[in-house]
């Protein structure tokens, strides 16, 4: 999955675009819940600051169910939380991941933003 079909699904899906918060990081690029919280941070590392490949890669922070996220980086394309808390963000290194996959994790970590009383309500 590639940046820009990531940007389209949560657009399309939530109607969500993404924030550059850091001028001097326009790669790095934030998707938030509307309550406010973060559900995404999609970036351009260097591979070498997460043990991959050298050159710049395309990365997707989400929300991660504990549990799961111990599951998943067990498994290729997967990191603990690149510059976030790494028990309860993931890492997904996009060019190697699954676009279903990637899509249902999105969708896992925006219903973990959530509110309690919205998810109630969506129910």
């Amino acid at each position: 999955m590639t940046r820009e079909e990531l940007k389209s699904f949560i657009k399309n899906q939530y109607g969500v675009i993404s924030e550059v918060l850091w001028p001097d990081e326009p790669g790095f690029e934030v998707f938030r819940h509307p309550c406010g919280k973060w559900f995404g941070v999609v970036m351009n590392i260097d591979g070498t600051k997460i043990g991959e490949k050298e050159g710049e890669i395309d990365v997707l922070n989400v929300k991660c169910d504990p549990m799961l996220l111990d599951i998943l980086v067990q498994k290729t394309g997967y990191k603990r939380g690149y510059h976030m808390n790494k028990r309860l963000w993931l890492t997904i290194l996009l060019d190697l991941v699954d676009e279903r996959d990637v899509k249902g994790l999105v969708c896992e970590s925006y219903d973990l933003v959530t509110p309690k009383k919205d998810r109630k309500k969506a129910r």
